[in-house]
């Protein structure tokens, strides 16, 4: 499980610790940074697997932009400095007590992000320097990672720092994605070269199709089990009569008649869509162990988005799934039990200078009111406070 998470230097990120549980959620205003700090561990995803192209970014909802407006451009003195340091982006954290630390920053001449450790890996190489052991970064060896760097001295120190993370683990980051549904991409087949869901939603018909049969009974039965919080709904299926490349399910209403029980996913409302993405996202084994998503009331009734947060974490515990949640909801703060440790909520806000900051509410014996109830009142921040 990934226990820290370090952004430095990306958009409105100067400098963030955000200690994680397994199902966490972060609430603030619009712009407040709640997607920024989501993109930055997708960097780091990347980075960790040498991805850093703008297509493979784009594909996982990262907002690409030019390359001064990913690093951030507030001002101060340290940003009017050219040197290295300053213009490069860094992620690091903690999993399972082991630290991770990417550094990655945009080469002009290439017109690309480039990550520091592949650079300096293949330098040591060069050098027929072992990066798969432990060695002591000693004055020599600073030397042969400068020369190795393109004799870039002026850098020393934070090419030592890399170094000394080459060797940390950072496998619980690589399958790592930010989920956004759409109505658009659920209600349709689409390709996707994500497996299983694409972040907009892409694949879920084709992968419930595939998924269907004896061996995974059990996701269906968890998938039916939590669509029943709709009240309308009688069960769904995949129709057995499919063709090759067709995709469609048959979703029960208790309230027809028999004759017209089962309509397909063309007719049914968005919510359902949206409340069978998420089932399947808690609930199969082919989905990432670590993820998040990013508003996750879209489209559903406040009531309910209460109910399905309370199942989907006791899902995430049941599954071994780590979850980032980003809301505008209030309704989704209800299901929290701060009790445990394992489920934390986080204000995200802007500070004086511009900088996203987050801040952990406590779990409180003492207190009286809901959740819903302290935010909409103003007494736990992440509400607009400019009108």
């Amino acid at each position: 499980m990934i226990n820290m998470i370090s952004i430095h230097n990306f958009k409105s990120i100067v400098d963030l610790d955000l200690g994680l549980g397994q199902f966490n959620v972060i609430i603030g205003p619009n712009g407040c940074g709640k997607s920024n700090i989501l993109e930055a561990i997708s960097f780091a995803s990347a980075a960790a697997q040498n991805k850093l192209d703008y297509e493979y970014l784009v594909n996982r909802d990262v907002r690409m932009a030019d390359a001064k407006f990913m690093v951030n451009a507030f001002e101060n003195e340290e940003n009017d400095k050219e040197d290295l340091s300053n213009n490069t982006v860094r992620i690091g954290g903690i999993v399972e007590n082991e630290p991770f630390l990417f550094h990655v920053y945009y080469d002009e001449s290439s017109k690309k992000w480039i990550n520091f450790a592949d650079r300096i890996i293949k330098g040591l190489k060069a050098y027929k320097i072992d990066t798969e052991k432990s060695v002591e970064s000693n004055d020599g060896l600073i030397k042969i990672i400068a020369q190795a760097f393109e004799g870039d001295v002026d850098n020393v120190n934070l090419m030592k720092d890399i170094f000394e993370s080459l060797i940390s683990p950072s496998s619980e980051l690589i399958d790592f994605l930010t989920y956004r549904p759409t109505e658009h991409f659920l209600r349709k087949t689409f390709e996707t070269s994500i497996f299983p869901l694409g972040v907009h939603g892409e694949g879920l018909l084709k992968y419930l199709k595939e998924a269907a049969g004896e061996k995974n009974r059990v996701l269906f039965e968890e998938i039916n089990d939590g669509l029943r919080l709709l009240d309308w709904f009688d069960g769904f299926q995949i129709p057995d009569d499919l063709l090759t490349n067709e995709y469609r399910l048959a979703i029960g209403d208790r309230y027809l008649k028999d004759s017209l029980h089962f309509f397909d996913e063309k007719s049914t409302n968005e919510g359902f869509l949206f409340l069978l993405f998420y089932l399947t996202l808690f609930n199969s084994k082919d989905t990432p162990k670590f993820f998040a998503i990013d508003n996750i009331e879209t489209a559903l009734n406040p009531k309910l988005i209460t109910k399905l947060t309370d199942y989907l974490i006791k899902r995430s515990f049941a599954n071994d799934k780590q979850v980032i949640v980003t809301t505008h909801s209030p309704y989704v703060l209800d299901a929290l039990d701060l009790a445990n440790d394992e489920v934390r909520l986080f204000v995200a806000r802007r500070n004086i200078d511009g900088h996203t900051r987050l801040e952990r509410i406590p779990y409180r014996e003492d207190r009286k009111m809901k959740l819903s109830q302290l935010w909409m009142s103003g007494l736990i921040g992440g509400l607009p406070d400019n009108f």
